[in-house]
């Protein structure tokens, strides 16, 4: 972000630069000079392509210029400038335009972090509610396994019984029945 804004201030100040050259050079009667995008100086007509000898004019045979020709020139140097400034204006818009998207990319990306970061607290409360079951499901394995080993004990100990309570009556029936026998 700050390396966007630094950009754009530098393209900023280009332009202001660019802007004062042209006007100096229409005040001056001169054509202006593109050398800060690449041209090699020509005119806007011929677009950095040369010029033939026939075309390019001796600095002994200039003659100065009638009123109509400067009037002319200063029409073009103006339409040059308005197309350059809205062009200027465009390019100034697309950087806003794009300045503005990642400043919507950032928030997003914040609002991103915010909710991995509730959910990274979501996961670790419910790793430490699984570590709490796990314990109690230890612990009930460790009941369970006492309760049974309980249940076998006193099933043995009601076998026993069982088996002396039934000898008992057994020699009570057989002592009963002896006894009237005799």
């Amino acid at each position: 972000m700050k390396t966007f804004e630094r950009i754009s201030q530098d393209f900023l100040s280009r332009e202001e630069q660019f802007r004062r050259r042209l006007s100096q050079d229409s005040n001056d009667g001169h054509h202006p000079s593109f050398s800060a995008f690449g041209d090699s100086g020509g005119d806007w007509g011929n677009l950095g392509g040369t010029r033939s000898e026939e075309q390019q004019p001796m600095a002994d045979e200039e003659q100065p210029m009638t009123d109509e020709e400067r009037r002319l020139h200063q029409q073009l140097v103006e339409q040059e400038m308005d197309v350059n400034e809205a062009m200027i204006q465009e390019r100034k818009e697309e950087l806003q335009n794009v300045h503005s998207k990642i400043v919507q990319v950032n928030d997003i990306f914040s609002d991103l972090a915010g909710m991995v970061e509730d959910q990274g607290e979501q996961i670790e409360q419910i790793q430490g509610d699984l570590q709490f079951a796990a314990k109690r499901t230890e612990a009930g394995n460790t009941e369970l396994t006492k309760a049974n080993n309980y249940q076998k004990s006193t099933t043995k100990k009601l076998a026993c019984c069982g088996i002396f309570i039934f000898v008992v009556v057994v020699v009570v029936v057989l002592v009963t029945l002896i006894e009237k026998k005799t």
